[in-house]
């Protein structure tokens, strides 16, 4: 089952941020397949690996988190298009310190017994 990547940089960004991908990726030995959304700096890599093999996914997840480093450090994001879940939530506060507390107020407005 792959792992499937969904950071985003500035356009000006993207051939900087595939070059890391591939760098990347021949680093931990992963062989991604990389694309994504050229117009709006999205990068979609597929990340193949073997969900019964522990060591193999710490490897791929270690590549996902060297990607999210790479594009918020180039003022990009851990997600272009599909938002934080539980696999991006540890990445939310590294992005999006100062607007924690604006979206917790959000959150509240629709849901204030907090379920």
């Amino acid at each position: 089952m792959p792992m499937s990547t969904d950071i985003c940089v500035p356009i000006s960004k993207l051939p900087e941020a595939i070059t890391n991908t591939r760098k990347l990726a021949d680093q931990y030995k992963i062989d991604a397949a990389i694309f994504g959304h050229v117009g709006d700096g999205n990068d979609h890599s597929i990340l193949p690996m073997d969900v019964d093999d522990q060591k193999e996914m710490e490897k791929v997840q270690q590549l996902h988190d060297e990607m999210v480093h790479f594009a918020l450090a180039h003022d990009g994001t851990c997600t272009g298009e599909h938002g934080i879940g539980i696999g991006k939530r540890k990445y939310l506060y590294k992005e999006h310190l100062t607007s924690i507390p604006m979206m917790k107020a959000i959150k509240h407005s629709f849901d204030p017994n907090g379920s």
